[in-house]
């Protein structure tokens, strides 16, 4: 399951929260104040920042892609 902790609920992270949902991936998101910039957790890998988040989820959706296209 992918984990995404947002400081707040604004434009920019918003837009991850819509990323996720159209992959169709299980996720979770919640709020953290304490945390300066979002923290997206994905089984043992981990990625800071919305350009960052946005940059793997765009991968993660290139592979998706891949993947559903393949006619092995």
């Amino acid at each position: 399951m992918i984990k995404l902790e947002i400081p707040r609920k604004d434009e920019p992270h918003l837009a991850l929260l819509d990323k996720l949902t159209a992959l169709a991936l299980q996720h979770q998101i919640r709020v953290n104040r304490r945390l300066r910039k979002a923290v997206l957790t994905d089984g043992s890998k981990r990625v800071e920042g919305v350009a960052d988040i946005t940059q793997y989820l765009t991968e993660t959706e290139e592979e998706l892609h891949q993947w559903w296209y393949c006619a092995c």
